[in-house]
């Protein structure tokens, strides 16, 4: 719980020490992108994005993973910072930081535990705090509805320069998952 002394400002912005970050992954039209939006005391919104593909070749979760990728990687770019929260709209993700069984796409999961422990390492501030959280989707936080608004371009193939991204992301496609092509298949199949 979060208190005077460590929460944010009574505007509900973060406070100078503080970064909020938003992270969402969308698949519209058999089209995935996922997106991420922080917000710093002082600064406009920084933006990441990142088209993947089709839903033929990743899930929905893979994408939800991958803004969270994207969240890492721009947090280790930030200096003077304190306390970062990040807000999901994903349980599934989330559920799977905290269960160390191998799932779909644990190379994904692999990359954000790394990603995670590489930036407490860099902190410059041993209070450095990292806080990951869900929010409600669609529950009309300011956030939210920008990241969904970013996600939903990266699915019609807005992305980042690769200068800017996770090297995983930059240096070419990603797998596909096996998960999503059973399942186009089966949908061809029941078509037929």
């Amino acid at each position: 719980m979060s208190g005077p002394a460590d929460g944010p400002s009574e505007d509900g912005s973060p406070r100078e020490d503080e970064i909020q970050v938003f992270s969402d992954g969308s698949g519209l039209g058999g089209k995935v992108g996922a997106a991420t939006v922080m917000y710093k005391r002082g600064q406009g919104p920084k933006i990441l994005q990142f088209s993947m593909g089709t839903l033929a070749e990743h899930t929905v979760f893979e994408v939800e993973a991958v803004g969270v990728i994207l969240v890492l990687h721009m947090l280790k770019s930030e200096r003077g910072v304190r306390r970062a929260v990040v807000q999901l709209d994903n349980q599934a993700v989330l559920g799977v930081l905290v269960i160390h069984k191998p799932k779909p796409a644990q190379y994904l999961i692999d990359e954000i535990l790394s990603q995670a422990e590489e930036l407490w390492w860099c902190a410059r501030d041993l209070a450095y705090g990292l806080e990951i959280g869900w929010v409600k989707g669609h529950s009309g936080v300011e956030g939210n509805k920008r990241v969904d608004k970013e996600a939903k371009e990266a699915v019609k193939g807005h992305s980042s320069q690769p200068r800017n991204l996770q090297k995983i992301l930059s240096a070419g496609p990603l797998p596909e998952s096996l998960s999503a092509r059973r399942q186009a298949f089966d949908e061809s199949l029941m078509e037929r």
